[in-house]
């Protein structure tokens, strides 16, 4: 079930409108959602975009114009997804889910003041286990042994390749059955 809020009345907010409006949507879940991914997944770094880290960057909201971008720019390109930028040019999520990488053992992701959506999965990993806050750049990326992605329904899914580079997944497979 996914609800979403928002201002009733339609066009520009007035004193006298200010009720909510809300859709209540319902559809069910595949079974592979309750598992980890057998192949990694195979993602892009999406180009031309841009996500400013402002007060309203950290709330899943209806303005999806840069997530809807990245997202056809994954179908074109035959990725699983593709990662979002901010506007000082670090990566600071995916199309539908928070980032996180593990570098020598030690598990990473953006903080919000990146950007990023504070999601749900995000902050469960969190209070269960010790993750670092660091900017993401392409390069660190490409650079990182695993990379990992969560949402609060698929869970933890992880990357098995951007580009030429190749991750594994054994620190994500702890995580997991954590």
């Amino acid at each position: 079930m996914r609800m979403q809020v928002f201002a009733s009345g339609g066009g520009l907010y007035g004193a006298d409108s200010s009720k909510a409006g809300f859709v209540i949507e319902c559809f069910p879940l595949e079974a592979e959602m309750y598992t980890l991914n057998e192949n990694g997944l195979v993602a892009g770094v999406a180009i031309g975009i841009a996500k400013s880290a402002d007060a309203l960057s950290n709330l899943k909201s209806c303005n999806a114009l840069v997530y809807a971008i990245a997202a056809k720019q994954a179908k074109e390109n035959k990725w699983n997804d593709a990662l979002i930028c901010n506007t000082n040019g670090h990566i600071i999520e995916s199309t539908i889910a928070n980032i996180f990488w593990i570098k020598d053992n030690l598990i990473y992701t953006p903080p919000l003041s990146e950007g990023c959506v504070a999601g749900v999965m995000r902050r469960y990993i969190m209070e269960r286990t010790t993750i670092n806050e660091k900017a993401l750049s392409i390069d660190e990326l490409l650079q990182a042994d695993e990379v990992f992605l969560t949402n609060a329904i698929r869970k933890i899914r992880w990357v098995g390749n951007i580009g030429t580079i190749y991750y594994s997944n054994n620190v994500t497979k702890d995580l997991y059955d954590l």
